[in-house]
């Protein structure tokens, strides 16, 4: 089993479709991501407590996910607003790398 994290991205993509190749239209916006972990466990032999405790320590796991998400300010004496937690820091593609920081730094 691979967890997965949902993440705000930093900017709504539109999402298009094609019929024929020649006329696209617009289907949806995007503005979530769906992050898939790359460390598997395998769940069948653990208790339901086992695998909720492995869900809130999962930031020891994946690092590298941790580190991509958005460096917020401390609001209000050191407390972190929960809306403020998993937002993505990059967008999809190289170009957009470390865009939130970027575009909505503090001058």
């Amino acid at each position: 089993m691979y967890f997965c994290t949902l993440v705000d991205l930093p900017n709504i993509i539109e999402a298009m479709k094609t019929l024929d190749r020649v006329t696209y239209y617009k289907s949806c916006d995007v503005a979530q991501m769906l992050y898939v972990h790359n460390h598997s466990v395998d769940v069948s032999e653990m208790t339901q407590k086992e695998i909720s405790e492995l869900t809130f320590d999962f930031k020891k796991e994946d690092p590298a996910f941790f580190a991509s998400l958005f460096r917020r300010q401390a609001h209000n004496k050191g407390t972190i607003k929960d809306a403020d937690k998993f937002k993505f820091r990059h967008g999809l593609s190289p170009a957009t790398k470390n865009v939130r920081n970027i575009r909505f730094k503090k001058e």
